[in-house]
């Protein structure tokens, strides 16, 4: 069983390829959250407000992201830096999840 234990000066970082294959990284113990949680989308990926993407999960998650907090929105961005909409963040017991993306106008 492994533990995960994210500092505060951390930067976690997620990219969504696809919204058919993308795994999400599993933690057999506990996950401690903290840093910043930094999502990527990639060119040509086809995100919509419907899709839901299963960041993390773990035996048991505690704390938060510095950046966000569960029910709070993060900025997606593209490799090359530039914002192109925002998820909500949901963090349960066991669970990291993004969804409702919002692209910017």
């Amino acid at each position: 069983m492994g533990n995960l234990n994210l500092s505060g000066a951390a930067r976690f970082r997620y990219g969504i390829f696809d919204n058919a294959t993308l795994p999400s990284i599993r933690i057999g113990g506990t996950a401690i959250l903290g840093g910043e949680l930094v999502l990527y989308v990639f060119d040509g990926s086809p995100v919509t407000s419907s899709d839901t993407f299963t960041v993390l999960t773990a035996s048991e998650i505690r704390r938060q992201f510095t950046n966000v907090v569960s029910g709070g929105r993060v900025t997606a961005i593209s490799p090359a830096g530039v914002p192109l909409g925002t998820f909500l963040v949901t963090i349960s017991n066991t669970s990291v999840l993004v969804s409702d993306f919002q692209p910017m106008p």
